[in-house]
């Protein structure tokens, strides 16, 4: 595991949360805005700190899992994701080791690089998400924004 690259925030509506943590904290979101990825059922927006990354997501779908944490929980941290340097090697070892991974996927969301995402239900992981991403592919100018 190489470093945490964001946190994601579950939020109702991503327009408001945006403003708020822009106006709190002074942020400036990632350069796409906010983004629509409609396969997936949800609104996402980064908003670069330092060397990480706040990622607000609200979902579209009322079925996904962001939907029913909202339901079940309400608004707050949904996940972690930690940058791996060896994908699938992690991913194999943590199967090896008894915890469950509920999705493997592969993406095109950041600037049409795939990103390889893997994701550990919280019931394993002390009830927050835990994602798993392979930056590889992504060039270093990239990765923060």
């Amino acid at each position: 595991m190489k470093r945490m690259d964001h946190v994601g925030i579950a939020v109702n509506n991503i327009e408001d949360a945006l403003k708020l943590y822009v106006d709190m904290l002074n942020l400036t979101p990632w350069d796409r805005g906010i983004v629509e990825i409609a396969d997936k059922g949800l609104k996402v927006v980064l908003l670069p700190i330092g060397e990480n990354n706040i990622e607000l997501l609200q979902p579209t779908n009322p079925e996904n899992r962001e939907a029913r944490f909202l339901r079940e929980r309400g608004e707050g941290l949904f996940h972690i994701t930690i940058e791996t340097d060896n994908f699938d090697t992690d991913v194999k070892t943590l199967k090896e080791k008894g915890f469950a991974v509920e999705e493997e996927v592969t993406t095109g969301l950041f600037h049409g690089y795939m990103l390889r995402l893997a994701w550990l239900p919280p019931e394993d992981t002390q009830g927050v998400w835990i994602e798993l991403v392979d930056l590889a592919s992504v060039p270093a100018s990239l990765k923060r924004h």
